[in-house]
C-alpha cells in the first residue's frame, strides 16, 4: 500500500463552548458548519486533494472499481406502492444513472413506464420517487430532487393521461400527505423553503383544481422551529361495525386511542376529524378546527394543541363512515 509522504492539511481550532442541559460542551470545529464561507471551502478542497493523493495510488484500483461496478450495476426495485391491483415502484436498469417510476397490473404483469427523470432535461442528477397513490389508483404523488439535496418538489401525475397536474407543492418538506377516500382532494403538512412563515406548523385540505391559497387549514399545532407536525395515517372508520380500515398500516395503539375518544355509532356532522398527538395526549378536531374530543383524564397538563373548549361529542342519527386523520406533533431539542 502507498504511504502518505506529507502531513495532513491544518485544521484550525476555534473552540466554542455552550451549555446543553446543564453540561458544558466544547466544539473545536464549529466554524466548519459555515458551509459557504471561503475558509471552509478551502479546507474541503485541501482535504480532498490530500485524500486523493493516497487513494489514487492504491495498486489495482481500476480493477477493484470495475468489479464493484459489476456487482452494483444491476436491476433494482424500490419504493413499492400498491392501490387495488396496481403496483407502483422505482426501477433502475444496468447502466442507468437514475431509476424511473413504473407501474404494473398485478404482481406478474408487464412494467409500464410512468416517469423518466432524464426526460425532464435538468441533468443526470435529477431523481424521482413515488410517495402516495390515490385510493382509485389514478393519481400518483412523487418527489423530485436535484443532486441528492434534502428538500424536494412534489407533483401529482394523472396516470391515465400521463400529465402532471397543476396541484404541485413547492420546494420544501412534506411531513405528511393523505388522499381523501374519494381521490378528489388531499390533506397535507408542508414546510416550504421559501415560505413567508417557515415555522408555521399546520395541516391543510386541498381540493384538486383549486389554488393553494383557497386551501382549508384543518389543524394548527403552533409556530416554532422546534415543532414538527406530520400526518401519520389516514383511516376510514366504519362506525357501524366499530372497525378501522387503514390506508397505510403501522400505527400501534390506534384502537385504544379510538376507544378513549369514544367514537359513537356514527356522526352526521362533522365527517372529517383529526387526532393530534403529542406523547400520550391527544385531541379530536373536526373539519372546522373545533375540538370535539377530550384529552387523557390523567394527563399532567391540558393538551397543548387544544386551545378551544371541548364540547360534547355529537350524537349520531344514522350509520356513516368517518374519515380520520392521525397527526403527530413533536418538539425538537435544538442548540441555543
Amino acid at each position: 500500500m502507498p504511504k502518505l509522504t506529507e502531513a495532513p492539511p491544518v485544521s484550525l481550532i476555534e473552540a466554542v463552548t455552550e451549555i446543553l442541559h446543564g453540561v458544558a460542551v466544547k466544539d473545536q470545529y464549529r466554524w466548519l458548519e459555515e458551509q459557504e464561507s471561503p475558509r471552509t471551502r478551502e479546507w474541503l478542497v485541501s482535504q480532498a486533494l490530500y485524500a486523493r493523493s493516497y487513494l489514487d495510488a492504491i495498486p489495482g484500483r481500476d480493477r477493484i472499481q470495475r468489479r464493484i461496478r459489476e456487482l452494483i450495476d444491476v436491476e433494482t426495485h424500490d419504493s413499492i406502492q400498491k392501490a387495488g391491483n396496481k403496483y407502483f415502484f422505482r426501477k433502475r436498469m444496468p447502466g442507468q444513472e437514475q431509476p424511473c417510476i413504473f407501474f404494473r397490473e398485478g404482481p406478474d404483469g408487464p412494467d409500464h413506464l410512468l416517469i423518466d427523470p432524464a426526460e425532464r432535461g435538468t441533468g443526470k442528477y435529477t431523481a424521482v420517487k413515488p410517495l402516495r397513490i390515490s385510493p382509485n389508483g389514478r393519481l400518483l404523488l412523487y418527489e423530485i430532487k436535484q443532486g441528492g439535496e434534502r428538500t424536494g418538489t412534489f407533483e401529482l401525475l394523472d396516470i391515465q393521461r400521463g400529465e402532471a397536474l397543476p396541484d404541485a407543492l413547492s420546494r420544501g418538506y412534506v411531513r405528511g400527505f393523505a388522499f381523501a377516500p374519494d381521490s378528489k382532494s388531499f390533506y397535507y403538512v408542508h414546510e416550504a423553503v421559501a415560505g413567508s412563515r417557515p415555522h408555521y406548523r399546520a395541516a391543510y385540505h386541498h381540493v384538486l383544481g383549486q389554488g393553494f391559497a383557497d386551501d382549508q387549514q384543518i389543524f394548527f399545532a403552533g409556530e416554532s422551529d422546534k415543532l414538527r407536525l406530520r400526518i401519520v395515517i389516514l383511516h376510514l372508520v366504519d362506525s357501524t361495525a366499530h372497525s378501522v380500515r387503514a390506508h397505510q398500516a403501522g400505527i400501534e395503539g390506534f384502537q385504544q386511542i379510538r376507544e378513549r375518544v369514544n367514537i359513537c355509532h356514527s356522526w352526521i356532522e362533522p365527517r372529517v376529524i383529526i387526532i393530534a398527538v403529542e406523547s400520550d395526549r391527544h385531541s379530536v378536531v373536526n373539519s372546522r378546527g373545533h375540538c370535539v374530543g377530550r384529552c387523557r383524564q390523567d394527563a399532567a397538563r391540558p393538551d397543548p394543541f387544544c386551545a378551544r373548549a371541548l364540547p360534547a361529542i355529537p350524537q349520531c342519527r344514522e350509520c356513516e363512515q368517518l374519515t380520520v386523520i392521525y397527526l403527530e406533533a413533536k418538539r425538537l431539542l435544538r442548540r441555543s
